[in-house]
């Protein structure tokens, strides 16, 4: 799960570097020369593949006229701003029925959120109803699509490495 958090980490702090990138006007190349790295290494760094080390962020940030915070996202809810937009990016990848899936569990996962707020604030006033069993079971039918769709990628991947 920690290599997980770190790529979507690291997926946040690509799209960031390139989102300055791109309001500044700068073209990859011009950024890795100012930088002084090539520019496979900046590619890389903006494709989520690598990192910058931490005296390369500084002069990252200088070039992008920006700060290291704001390349970081130290706070946590830009962090998971940042997060959810690189999954959004991500997301364009996805096959159509994947996106679906995503789709919903995003709205369910909002609404139980919302729900919860509302109800937690008016607790004493309301009975919070019961979960629709056909939500319910929709998310579990999409979770099962989920993990068929994980085992048969995994399965792929093991194929390949023999």
């Amino acid at each position: 799960m920690k290599e997980k958090y770190s790529l979507v980490i690291r997926m946040a702090l690509a799209d960031i570097i390139k989102s300055y990138r791109i309001k500044r006007n700068f073209k990859q190349d011009d950024v890795a020369e100012m930088v002084g790295v090539t520019v496979q290494t900046y590619s890389k760094w903006e494709n989520g593949k690598t990192e910058p080390k931490a005296s390369q962020l500084v002069k990252l940030a200088n070039v992008l006229y920006c700060t290291t915070d704001a390349l970081l996202h130290e706070n946590e809810a830009s962090t998971l701003n940042g997060m959810l937009s690189s999954i959004c990016t991500r997301a364009k990848n996805l096959r159509a029925r994947e996106k679906a899936i995503l789709i919903d569990l995003m709205e369910a996962f909002c609404f139980r959120s919302e729900t919860e707020l509302y109800f937690g604030e008016h607790k004493n006033e309301y009975e919070i109803p019961e979960p629709d069993p056909d939500k319910i079971q929709m998310i579990e039918s999409h979770l099962e699509e989920i993990d068929e769709i994980k085992d048969s990628e995994l399965s792929l991947m093991a194929r390949k490495d023999i």
